[in-house]
């Protein structure tokens, strides 16, 4: 009788043994699982974040690089060329459908720092924009008031910016798209990390 009880009492604590083992490694495993699950999660929406942010950019250089073409007519000619106008108009209204939606690409990138370059060139060339877009009012207007109310604006314009040395949009263009181009860099360098191909 001696032996069956130790026998019955070995396997109960054996099988005890091996059932909380087996609930310690089921649990484990969820909780890997978890990990691996928020993982996914936080991976999906920084490559997401990632692509958001190098399409802002790209959109970014659409518009600055139509501006330049517009502004280099508009000072070689004087003229205002009203197909220019508007693809310029076009391109910075599908920017700011881009910019209206909300992103998330800050979360995951230092983009856009307060007193950074790309924000003091941005900064410039929108003040030139500013400037290219009342030129190109000017030239639609119908009426002469119209026109004259349109043409003090813009000398308004003119005159705060001159007074702020405003630089030039040829000279901002180009190193602002290769500012934009380091950081779509940066971008691409981050997310490579995450390439499992």
């Amino acid at each position: 009788m001696d032996n069956t009880v130790i026998v019955a009492l070995g396997t109960l604590t054996i099988t005890s043994i091996v059932t909380l083992l087996t609930k310690w490694i089921e649990s484990r495993q969820k909780v890997n699982e978890h990990k691996l699950s928020l993982r996914n999660i936080y991976v999906n929406k920084k490559i997401q974040a990632g692509e958001e942010l190098a399409n802002l950019l790209h959109q970014r250089k659409l518009v600055f690089v139509s501006y330049y073409q517009f502004y280099n007519f508009f000072k070689d000619t004087g003229y205002v060329h009203t197909d220019m106008a508007y693809r310029c108009k076009v391109k910075t209204l599908a920017l700011s459908e881009l910019l209206s939606k909300p992103n998330y690409f800050s979360i995951y990138f230092d983009y856009e720092k307060k007193g950074s370059e790309i924000s003091r060139l941005e900064v410039v060339i929108n003040k030139n924009i500013q400037i290219l877009n009342k030129a190109s009012d000017l030239s639609e207007a119908k009426s002469d008031d119209e026109k004259k109310v349109i043409s003090q604006e813009l000398n308004i314009l003119k005159e705060s910016y001159k007074s702020q040395e405003i630089e030039n949009i040829i000279k901002v263009v180009p190193l602002l798209n290769s500012l934009y181009t380091a950081e779509v860099e940066k971008v691409k360098s981050e997310l490579s990390k995450y390439d499992f191909i």
